[in-house]
């Protein structure tokens, strides 16, 4: 019986990347035989996280010293770096850190094919914004860099901070889950990086906050992308926006941006038109023949937003989350699911999420009950169900056994995501703190009545029908 180590290269090199999720699996194979070693390094160091702490300050220094003396050439099979910059220390104790910030710089050159960084930046006494830049300097000497995801957190980055040093990006993320927004500094150094990125093909920005606050001073599009004609047109083929104001004359006039796009996600600020935002920049994706594969869309009263959907084929993605009780109407529902119909030989994902009583869950199971054999390649469904507590003492499934029947004849369904609706009328929106429009008051979700009444139908159904996809029930 041959040994692991005599075995085909090959299959060597498929046991080890079988192994790659499990790196102490990985390590421990590194430890067998030199040539064990040497297949296994490039998996073990593909994806490098430092997340310095009061513990592991040695560590650093231990990495540094190895880096330092050229003792280790691991870091040349990096291709993902994960940094977290931001520990919580009295001011007195900001050296604490140092240790970390010389070992990046004296690593990040040794990182021949690193291609992204995951950087978690909380700007503290920590990290003075001169080892902030530094560290900066050193990233965009390495011109392997394609994608960059920045999650900035606690405070507001220095003014000083500067993206200068960085360029040619196909993938851009910025996170920002501060209550304040950005300052002018900020988005200017992001507007530059921009500039200098002519090949970027995917760009978020995400205001993610737990507490919905309007932001001051608000994130609006028109202060990120180029707008100077001298500067190439972005390659975007995603675009990701949430908690940024997007006028449709800021669209317009950054269409030539947009030529290639492919998925569009925008979250609408509730307190601006939701419907004529929406529309009019479907409208001037309708004329200017820009047929998106992936979509969220906010609201669908406006005309122009089913107009737009129907206007071609080939839909992937299509995400309804709606925040405007004006959608609920008898006309928008059928104008929505005819354009729905559109793509049913190409949706992959349909997500329907009205979180408010309405006559959407039953509209969408009627028509899914009449044609669900047509939607071809349809993989994950999510459709948010009504039930309230007069269902449950009724023991009435009513449409959610309809809708259980109909995913059924989905021949490539996967996943049916049933998150209940939890709102009488959807004012939550302006309101979270309205209790008296919950449907079931929330007592912790192994209490919910509604939930656990869907639970028993869905097992039932499972036991009659033996559905080869997943069913998830969700409260969110």
């Amino acid at each position: 019986m041959l040994i692991l180590d005599e075995l085909p290269h090959d299959i060597l090199v498929r046991v080890i990347q079988e192994l790659s999720a499990d790196r102490k699996a990985l390590c421990d194979v590194r430890s067998v035989s030199r040539r064990l070693n040497g297949l296994a390094t490039p998996f073990v160091f593909s994806d490098v996280v430092h997340y310095p702490t009061y513990h592991n300050r040695e560590r650093g220094f231990a990495i540094l010293s190895d880096v330092a003396e050229r003792k280790t050439t691991v870091f040349a099979s990096t291709r993902h770096l994960s940094v977290r910059m931001g520990v919580l220390l009295d001011q007195s104790e900001e050296n604490y850190t140092e240790v970390w910030f010389d070992l990046w710089r004296a690593m990040l050159p040794t990182m021949t094919n690193l291609r992204s960084l995951h950087w978690d930046y909380a700007p503290l006494y920590s990290c003075p914004i001169e080892w902030v830049n530094s560290f900066i300097e050193c990233l965009g000497k390495r011109n392997t860099l394609t994608e960059l995801t920045i999650h900035v957190a606690l405070e507001r980055p220095p003014s000083e901070l500067s993206f200068q040093p960085l360029a040619g990006l196909h993938l851009l993320t910025v996170r920002w889950m501060i209550l304040q927004g950005p300052r002018a500094e900020f988005i200017s150094q992001l507007a530059g990086l921009l500039c200098r990125c002519p090949d970027l093909e995917s760009l978020e920005f995400l205001v993610e906050q737990v507490i919905y606050k309007a932001l001051d001073p608000p994130v609006i599009l028109r202060q990120l992308l180029p707008s100077k004609i001298t500067v190439a047109p972005l390659k975007l083929r995603r675009l990701h926006l949430k908690g940024v104001i997007v006028h449709p004359e800021d669209f317009h006039t950054h269409l030539r941006h947009f030529r290639r796009l492919e998925e569009l996600t925008s979250y609408l600020e509730p307190r601006i038109s939701v419907p004529q935002y929406s529309g009019e920049i479907c409208a001037m994706l309708h004329i200017e023949g820009i047929q998106l594969k992936r979509f969220l869309v906010e609201s669908v009263s406006h005309p122009h937003i089913p107009r737009y959907l129907v206007s071609y084929s080939g839909l992937e993605e299509l995400t309804m989350r709606s925040l405007d009780r004006r959608d609920d109407t008898v006309v928008t529902i059928e104008d929505f699911i005819s354009a729905v119909h559109k793509h049913r030989l190409s949706l992959k994902l349909l997500d329907l999420d009205v979180n408010r009583i309405s006559m959407w869950p039953q509209a969408i199971v009627s028509h899914l009950r009449l044609d669900a054999e047509q939607y071809v390649t349809l993989r994950k469904l999510r459709i948010r169900v009504c039930i309230t507590l007069d269902d449950v003492r009724e023991v009435k499934a009513g449409h959610f056994q309809d809708l259980l029947e109909a995913a059924a004849r989905l021949r490539a369904l996967r996943l049916l995501e049933c998150p209940f609706v939890l709102y009488k009328t959807g004012s939550y929106i302006t309101n979270r703190n309205d209790r008296d429009d919950l449907i079931e008051p929330y007592q912790g979700s192994r209490s919910s009545q509604i939930y656990s009444f869907m639970d028993r139908i869905v097992e039932r159904f499972k036991r009659a029908h033996k559905p080869v996809f997943d069913i998830v029930l969700s409260f969110k």
